[in-house]
């Protein structure tokens, strides 16, 4: 296996094809981000590890494309009964083992916006979250901690607990894991921010280095904008809707020294990439994260990213010439 080198650079977008509808193989993601201008690649651990994919070759592609390693998925989901969570704790190690060796050192999970026992929720938050972030923490593995501002979401599950990243409780409870895993971090999503009306700069409060992932997504194009009727399946690509301030956030992020990963979230269900080949998606991907990425002034490298995009689709023969 090449080693990949460290990496002490600007934030970059990274390509993630599960967060845009894809299945893809591990190299077949890094090949792609390669070809459309991204600057990284998220990969799903669990998944490349029960496929049995050759981790020197993915790592070997990182090194030959100058990608950089972007996050992974956490891969459980520690809300279970205990049985279940005590089994993926078990696994974990094995995990975040495999992503340290791919340079995949950044990952997420997201916190409940609602619960009927705000007392036993708790509890199960600082105790769960604390033996994840122990393990990750022990391979070199950042968690960061996602909040989920969609209201629909949390419609039947209880009173509202941690669905703003601004709240008393939040910050409570990030305080309290922080002092006994100082690596844990935050996983900013513009898109719940919008969704939870909070401001797009409401992470600074934990500070520039409390950020570990960043993703991306607007409104889809003819959304009303009201955030009572948001879905969180219903999403757009990042710029399409303009009702939430990616590029602001870029640029506070830019600004304050931000350096990793900045994946678009569009999920599954965007419309905007309905019936595309996986290399329109990658393409028309790339280019919404270039309409609302920071001046290069501002990033130090915003001109190589996405350069190739459309020399490449041309070549495919995906869109013409003309």
């Amino acid at each position: 296996m090449t080693p990949i080198p460290p990496q002490n650079h600007s934030m970059f977008p990274s390509f993630n094809a599960r967060a845009l509808g894809l299945t893809l193989t591990a190299c077949q993601t890094v090949e792609l981000a390669a070809r459309f201008g991204f600057g990284g690649a998220d990969l799903l651990v669990r998944d490349l590890d029960e496929a049995g994919e050759d981790l020197s070759a993915i790592a070997d592609l990182f090194v030959k494309h100058a990608l950089r390693p972007g996050a992974w998925p956490l891969p459980m989901n520690w809300r279970n009964d205990q049985a279940a969570f005590d089994r993926d704790l078990d696994q974990l190690p094995k995990y975040a083992k495999i992503a340290k060796q791919l340079g995949l050192v950044r990952t997420c999970t997201w916190v409940e916006p609602a619960s009927l026992d705000h007392s036993k929720s708790i509890a199960k938050h600082q105790t769960r979250i604390w033996a994840i972030a122990t393990i990750l923490e022990d391979h070199g593995v950042r968690l960061g901690l996602e909040v989920i501002g969609v209201e629909s979401f949390r419609e039947g599950i209880g009173k509202p607990l941690y669905h703003k990243m601004g709240s008393d409780a939040f910050g409570e409870l990030f305080s309290t894991l922080r002092t006994r895993v100082p690596t844990l971090g935050l996983t900013v999503d513009a898109f719940h921010l919008y969704a939870a009306e909070e401001s797009i700069r409401v992470w600074e409060q934990f500070g520039i280095g409390a950020v570990v992932w960043v993703h991306l997504a607007d409104l889809p194009a003819n959304a009303c904008g009201a955030r009572t009727k948001i879905l969180d399946a219903d999403r757009g690509l990042p710029g399409e809707h303009g009702a939430v301030d990616c590029r602001g956030l870029l640029e506070r992020l830019a600004e304050l020294g931000f350096t990793g990963p900045v994946t678009a979230e569009p999920m599954s269900g965007c419309r905007s990439l309905a019936d595309l080949s996986v290399e329109e998606i990658a393409w028309r991907t790339g280019q919404s994260l270039s309409q609302v990425w920071p001046r290069e002034d501002q990033t130090g490298t915003a001109s190589r990213f996405f350069s190739a995009s459309v020399s490449e689709l041309i070549r495919l023969g995906a869109i013409s010439s003309r």
